[in-house]
């Protein structure tokens, strides 16, 4: 039977239509499909200061999605600043680049400066000695290694206390940025103290490694699988304003804190699956340190959300601390909501609490492990300063195990600042000292275990 003229002529203008929609995707310019550029930087044995900062700066210029791709070798840098990058930086794996400070190619070299991000604005001077600055960035870090060997790595800068000789942030992330490290690693040595920030602001002559920064920050951060050794503070959050978080999978070995986070209001914080081992603090929360710069009075009044769960940390005085001064001097209400679910506490002799809550409030502590020795496993509304009780309130508290802790006071010690918490568990007329008014202790039946 013949195909009407009609049925033919629709069935041509379908063919025709397919092939042209397929030539339309296969003639699109290279540029839309094309790799993105890379600028090479190889170690040239000497100061790559230059080279380095040179790649960021053609690569900023070509536009977004490139990559600065250093290979496989030992490289030596001083202050390295990228502003309005957005793509990646990259070594050849983590031990196979390394990056250090001049001085540990030469001590009599020129050290870490004090960044000043525009030289005609002296207010832009930063007052901390910080190796790679990130500012107002889209970028993805991963594959190599930033080591400091030399004992005095920066110039002299002044603390609020002291002055120093230590690189106060090995990177710090800046102003409206995303960033992802992946495959990092942060190692310091001996006497430099070194460590990292997402923010602005390190105090009390900790430097740190890895900073997001506080003056303030906003975005979305995450740092997967990284490594952090021999730091004073390892990774800092300080001022991260209606962002993101993610912290997982990471190592922390030999470091005195391991995490501080710092006022980071209407921003959410997930901590997973980190490893933290020889800390003399393992995970360290406080709000109402000190006014951010130009931030409206409203804004600390909004929530940070913190998650700490399943990970183990081994710590010599406190595994978890948490403050909130904004109750304190500042009478407003608490500006932390905290939930540390399924954590491995080992707490090493002598040592103060697994869980310290200091004039913090709604705080959720569910089947965490607590092992080793200390003055209490969990710890929240003590005499912390003469005559001043650090009320703690609605703190809910359940299936806590402390089988293996061995404490000096209280496995859980609700001191005379506790009020209308909640200690659901195992044996719990053996394992709570109850100082506080109006807290609710029960016993979980067997069966829960």
């Amino acid at each position: 039977m013949k195909k009407s003229t009609k049925s033919t002529f629709i069935l041509v203008l379908m063919t025709l239509g397919v092939t042209l929609g397929f030539l339309a995707f296969v003639v699109q310019p290279a540029s839309t499909w094309s790799r993105p550029k890379t600028f090479l930087v190889s170690p040239s044995g000497g100061d790559d200061t230059a080279n380095i900062q040179a790649a960021f700066n053609d690569a900023i210029a070509t536009g977004q999605g490139c990559i600065v791709q250093l290979t496989a070798g030992q490289f030596y840098a001083n202050n390295i600043i990228v502003q309005n990058f957005n793509g990646v930086f990259k070594g050849a794996g983590m031990d196979l680049t390394k990056i250090d400070t001049l001085r540990g190619l030469n001590p009599s070299l020129a050290g870490i400066e004090l960044i000043q991000t525009d030289p005609e604005d002296p207010s832009t001077l930063y007052p901390f000695s910080i190796w790679f600055l990130f500012e107002d960035c889209d970028i993805k870090i991963c594959d190599l290694t930033f080591e400091i060997t030399a004992l005095d790595p920066a110039y002299p800068w002044q603390t609020f206390y002291e002055t120093s000789t230590a690189v106060s942030n090995i990177v710090r992330i800046a102003g409206h940025s995303n960033s992802l490290f992946k495959s990092v690693k942060f190692k310091g040595h001996n006497g430099n103290a070194q460590g990292n920030v997402i923010g602005g602001r390190e105090y009390l002559n900790e430097p740190g490694g890895f900073m997001i920064s506080a003056d303030p920050v906003y975005g979305k951060h995450r740092i997967i699988s990284c490594s952090f050794e021999d730091t004073m503070t390892s990774f800092v959050v300080a001022g991260l304003l209606d962002g993101k978080l993610s912290f997982i999978n990471n190592k922390l070995n030999s470091v005195s804190v391991g995490i501080q986070l710092i006022d980071n209001f209407g921003s959410i914080l997930e901590f997973s699956y980190n490893e933290l081992s020889s800390c003399v603090e393992g995970v360290f929360i406080l709000h109402g340190d000190i006014p951010l710069i130009g931030v409206e009075p409203d804004v600390y009044q909004q929530l940070g959300s913190y998650r700490i769960r399943h990970n183990t940390i081994q710590a010599l005085v406190a595994g978890i601390e948490i403050m909130d001064f904004d109750t304190l001097f500042y009478e407003r209400d608490t500006t932390i909501k905290a939930k540390i679910y399924h954590n491995d506490i080992i707490m090493e002799e002598d040592s103060f609490a697994g869980i310290y809550g200091f004039w913090v409030h709604d705080v959720q502590v569910i089947c965490n492990e607590f092992t080793g020795l200390g003055l209490a496993g969990i710890c929240i509304g003590i005499d912390d300063w003469p005559g001043l009780w650090a009320p703690c309130t609605n703190w809910f508290m359940i299936g806590n195990d402390m089988t293996n802790f061995q404490a000096d006071m209280a496995p859980i010690w609700l001191g005379p600042g506790s009020s209308n918490c909640y200690v659901i568990g195992r044996n719990t007329a053996n394992t709570v000292l109850d100082e506080g008014t109006d807290n609710h202790i029960w016993d979980l039946p067997p069966w829960w275990y």
